[in-house]
């Protein structure tokens, strides 16, 4: 977390998500950290992952709802 705070406010970025794999996924923006856990899952491939997990984060964004809705 304070790495990707870090990164935040060094960049002025709006936002900044730490995908972890199985041990799910970190969020920081101006005013949320949001830390979400993995969920269990037999993985077969991993192939599109990180496309599925950036479309899920782009809609909520979109729809401008709160990271803890967004994210897991």
């Amino acid at each position: 977390e304070p790495f990707a705070r870090w990164l935040r406010e060094t960049y002025r970025l709006d936002l900044v998500c730490v995908t972890r794999g199985g041990d799910g996924a970190l969020a920081v923006s101006a005013t949320e950290i949001v830390d979400a856990p993995g969920i269990p899952t037999n993985v077969v491939d991993t192939v599109g992952a990180g496309d599925a997990f950036t479309a899920g984060l782009i809609h909520g964004l979109l729809e401008a709802w709160p990271l803890d809705r967004t994210l897991p």
